[in-house]
């Protein structure tokens, strides 16, 4: 009982902390665009921040979900 609620905190934690690496990675992106194109700053960070997230999703699915078929 104890186990699966200390995995089920870790698990929310590390989503969290991922939620965070994202909005600190936006920012990065939007604090670089606004010194160099400030109408597009928005937009392109967030565009920009997107991709990585779906580079970052499409690897997961990738390895975790048909992980799952290869050593079936």
């Amino acid at each position: 009982m104890v186990k699966r609620v200390l995995k089920k905190t870790w698990t929310v934690f590390s989503n969290l902390l991922l939620l965070y690496g994202y909005y600190l990675l936006f920012l990065f992106f939007y604090d670089t665009f606004l010194r160099v194109v400030k109408p597009l700053a928005f937009p392109l960070s967030l565009l920009l921040t997107l991709f990585i997230f779906s580079l970052n999703v499409a690897y997961w699915y990738r390895d975790k979900i048909l992980g799952r078929f290869r050593n079936a």
